[in-house]
């Protein structure tokens, strides 16, 4: 489980008129992210064919101060935030195709001698 071991709000940066927010990710069940993402049953993103400044201009319509201060615990502060994040990958991020979790993957080898016996089977038959 991924928490949210610390968080504050921080001055803007740059020259934007929205504050910013600062937290630390905690990972108390010992996995690595790739162990927590990685499946065969979840759509993979395309980020390099995000729409990045769409999604930029997403971020910055935001309310963020008023999205934070109605928070009552960092948990609830990193649930909303994850889920406008997650509205603003839906809309500007597009998806690859889910892989078949049925499909087997075999080695050049093995292909060839599936090959093979499929070509043998049909010269037999025919």
């Amino acid at each position: 489980m991924l928490v949210i071991g610390y968080w504050r709000v921080d001055p803007p940066f740059s020259t934007s008129d929205h504050d910013s927010i600062t937290f630390t990710i905690v990972n108390d069940a010992g996995l690595t992210d790739n162990s927590l993402l990685s499946s065969d049953l979840t759509p993979k993103l395309c980020w390099n064919k995000a729409d990045w400044p769409g999604f930029a201009l997403f971020c910055s319509e935001i309310d963020w101060n008023f999205v934070s201060i109605n928070c009552v615990s960092p948990e609830e502060c990193w649930a909303i935030f994850t889920e406008i994040l997650n509205i603003g990958i839906d809309q500007y991020v597009p998806k690859e195709a889910k892989r078949n979790p049925n499909r087997v993957f075999h080695n050049t080898e093995i292909r060839k001698l599936q090959s093979r016996k499929k070509s043998l089977l049909e010269a037999h038959e025919g």
